[in-house]
């Protein structure tokens, strides 16, 4: 239970450390990446482990999902996400488990090669069907994924987790084989190509995605300064025509009503975003029955000095000291309710108006709301002196102040195109006054996002008053400004080492079969050759006491032939005496068989012994042994210089022994046998040949003439049992040589053999010896 436990928490471990590594390669806006390790892991560890490992999934994924993303949410949904899409991978590992080992017995990673492909293909793009439907599902159920990020969001994800299992569950599963020891060379053959591939695909990632989001910021900046640019552009122009405005009044006597409506008209014309400008003179308390009166005969027959109630209609004004009321609008159509209110009634507009006043200059005000549309707007308004622009004191200014030129603004009609503009480019777009003790938005939306979102600020400091302008691109806008270019770059890199992967496995595993098969087959072939060598030995000590057990019964046949010959042979004529020679041919015949045999036998059987010897000495010594027939037949034999060797002495004197005394024997009639015998030193070797002038072999029977009782004449013609030249190719064979028989030119053969310079194989240096045999 503990075992397990631990097991459980080193698996939600690895997963949440892969998660954090994947989350590195995720792509805005951050659900989904192109690769997923812990899906690898996930399947792995359930599939060595068992269903015990999925708690252990889930824990993983549950704790890497907690705040990843989901701020800003409620309690139940910052947990609620998690668990929903801890349980799909949960389910997905366990989905892929039960797929592969309902195929039969788990394949074993580098030994099963068949059953790779199908296991990697079961738990990846198979089972990651499902968590990638369920994370997608619960994110756009929470409001997470809008309905046109779903597609791109299930395919990265579902692409993410199959790469992740092909890429990271072999190599989960080679390091699992134990011992390490045996398998070390072959795992780091598997994970040095596929990390070395992975590194390059990340950096190339990286580099990729770098410039993406470079082109995308840099795209998103041009289109907020642009925005940006044109809104000062309005904003200055409005400037401009409230300076000529003020010029126009400054400079005149007196203007009437519909000479400023003509003047303004002209102004307003070129004008973007600004909804009226007016003409706001003030009026003493004392002199608004006069004003009025001259307005109303200006064409204006009832125009009244107006007030908002409580209830935002107008009302006459109440008594006051003074007025500033608007006593001429451009355009008259749509503004007629703002003509004759008064804008000192409302402390906004007042205190505009009052910092204007003292300081000469145009000022914004708050944000108020406008007399003729109830909507969210603002004033700028500009001092008009009777003699023009004053630099005195501000009491001075008071008393020289003839009233203001007044810029109107709906913000929606001042923002109009930049909310346009913002809107096309999928950007958000607030406008913000920061001049107050608190942040006071104007415009737009309130500046919250997601963490991934492009913000970019500017600061407008216009007509007294700062603002701030804020345009936003969210992330499902950056998601639609990618290019797929990143996105393949990743995904293509890691599902090329992905089938890197499942290629060296396959090797590996086809390696390691083949090294099984060698290693079974090779312990059959040593039980063969032990069995084999039994045999040989059991054979050879069959031949060697029945050769010996033969020669009983034949030397009785031999003595009781002789004894028939010697009391009897007188007597005998015609075809008795024939058949009494068969009988004593037969038995010397036999005899010579059994010697023969016996001498092969002894070859096999006999005890090795490798010492350094000098094949000079070999060669005298048989030599000597020859030396009767030698004379008898006047044999020339020329010996050239013959290296040390290492070998048995007395098995190499029979070699030679057999080798000359054949071409002693194999000669025509009445010609000296000649023979020469040389070394030539090779690379390893040594090559040995014996020439000699006699009959020669033909061609077709070169092979044959090294068999056991192989003759190529009859015994009338050549005694001899054709069991020398087996003897000699016994003899080369155990001392680690070959033995041929090369063509020669003219009359005669050359037979030619090979030592090795450095002796005998160990295996052959000391067979096993025969025990003698018993009679």
């Amino acid at each position: 239970m503990i075992r397990t436990v631990v097991w459980v928490l080193v698996v939600a471990a690895g997963y949440y450390a892969c998660g954090r590594l994947g989350l590195l390669l995720a792509l805005p806006p951050g659900y989904a990446t192109a690769v997923w390790p812990p899906s690898g892991l996930a399947h792995a560890a359930v599939l060595l482990g068992g269903v015990r490992m999925v708690p252990g999934v889930w824990l993983g994924s549950f704790l890497l999902n907690v705040g990843t993303g989901f701020s800003g949410q409620s309690l139940g949904t910052s947990l609620g996400v998690p668990f929903a899409i801890a349980l799909g991978a949960a389910a997905q590992a366990a989905l892929g488990a039960w797929l592969v080992n309902r195929r039969g017995a788990r394949p074993k990673i580098l030994a099963a090669g068949s059953e790779l492909v199908p296991m990697l293909m079961l738990g990846g793009p198979v089972a990651c069907l499902l968590n990638a439907t369920i994370g997608v599902g619960t994110l756009y159920f929470v409001g997470r994924v809008p309905p046109e990020a779903v597609p791109f969001n299930w395919w990265t994800w579902w692409i993410g987790d199959s790469i992740g299992v092909l890429l990271i569950t072999p190599l989960v599963l080679v390091w699992a084989v134990r011992p390490l020891r045996t398998w070390l060379r072959r795992q780091l053959y598997l994970t040095a190509p596929l990390v070395m591939l992975f590194a390059a695909v990340v950096v190339l990632f990286v580099f990729v995605r770098q410039r993406e989001q470079l082109r995308i910021e840099t795209e998103f900046r041009t289109v907020a300064g642009e925005i940006h640019q044109r809104l000062h552009v309005r904003l200055s122009n409005t400037l401009g025509a409230l300076s000529a405005i003020e010029g126009f009044y400054s400079s005149s006597q007196a203007v009437e009503p519909n000479e400023f409506e003509t003047f303004a008209q002209r102004l307003i014309a070129n004008l973007e975003g600004v909804t009226a400008l007016s003409w706001n003179p003030v009026v003493p308390g004392a002199g608004r029955a006069a004003f009025e009166a001259r307005v109303q005969r200006a064409g204006h027959g009832e125009f009244r000095i107006t007030e908002r109630d409580a209830a935002g209609a107008m009302r006459p004004a109440p008594r006051r000291e003074s007025y500033v009321p608007v006593e001429a609008i451009v355009p008259a159509a749509g503004n007629e309710r703002a003509l004759g209110f008064n804008t000192a009634s409302e402390a906004a507009r007042v205190e505009a108006m009052e910092l204007a006043r003292d300081s000469g200059q145009a000022v914004a005000s708050a944000r108020v709301r406008l007399a003729q549309h109830f909507e969210p707007g603002l004033l700028v308004m500009l001092p008009v002196y009777r003699h023009g622009p004053r630099d005195d004191t501000p009491e001075k200014r008071r008393q020289g102040l003839l009233g203001y030129a007044v810029a109107v603004f709906s913000l929606e009609t001042l923002l109009d195109d930049a909310a346009r503009r913002a809107a096309a480019e999928g950007l958000a777009l607030a406008l913000e006054d920061i001049g107050g003790p608190e942040p006071e938005l104007l415009f737009g939306q309130p500046a919250r996002g997601g963490v991934h979102d492009l913000r970019h600020a500017f600061a407008l400091n216009y007509a007294g008053r700062s603002w701030r302008l804020e345009l936003r691109l969210p992330e499902q806008g950056i998601v639609e400004r990618q290019s797929w270019g990143a996105w393949l770059v990743l995904a293509g890199g890691l599902l090329l080492t992905g089938l890197l992967g499942i290629l060296l496995l396959l090797g590996l595993g086809r390696t390691a079969h083949i090294e099984a098969l060698v290693t079974e087959r090779t312990e059959a072939l040593r039980r063969t050759a032990a069995q084999l060598a039994r045999s040989n030995r059991e054979l050879e000590q069959y031949a060697y006491v029945t050769s010996h057990d033969l020669k009983a019964p034949l030397r009785t046949i031999a003595s009781f032939a002789q004894l028939l010959v010697q009391r009897h042979g007188g007597k005998l004529e015609g075809e008795g005496r024939e058949f009494l020679d068969f009988i004593t041919g037969g038995v010397d015949r036999m005899q010579e068989l059994i010697d023969d045999l016996l001498q092969l036998s002894r070859v096999d059987a006999r005890k090795f012994e490798v010492s350094p010897l000098s094949m000079r000495v070999a060669v005298d010594r048989a030599c000597g042994a020859l030396a009767a027939d030698l004379e008898a037949s006047h044999a020339r034999v020329t010996i050239g210089e013959l290296p040390f060797v290492h070998g048995d002495l007395h098995m190499l004197s029979q070699l030679w022994q057999n080798l000359i005394a054949n071409a002693v024997k194999f000669q025509r009639a009445g010609r000296a046998p000649e023979i020469r015998i040389q070394a030539i030193e090779g690379p390893d070797d040594w090559h040995f040949t014996i020439r000699d002038n006699g009959i020669g072999i033909a061609p077709a029977h070169r092979e044959q003439i090294f068999g056991v009782f192989r003759r190529l004449h009859t015994a009338e013609e050549f005694a001899g049992t054709g069991m020398g030249l087996a003897i000699c190719k016994k003899v080369v064979q155990l001392h680690g040589g070959e033995i041929w028989v090369e063509p020669a030119p003219g009359e005669g053969s050359t037979l030619v053999f090979t030592l090795p310079k450095s002796g005998p194989p160990a295996a052959e240096a000391a067979p096993a010896a025969v025990p003698p045999a018993t009679h």
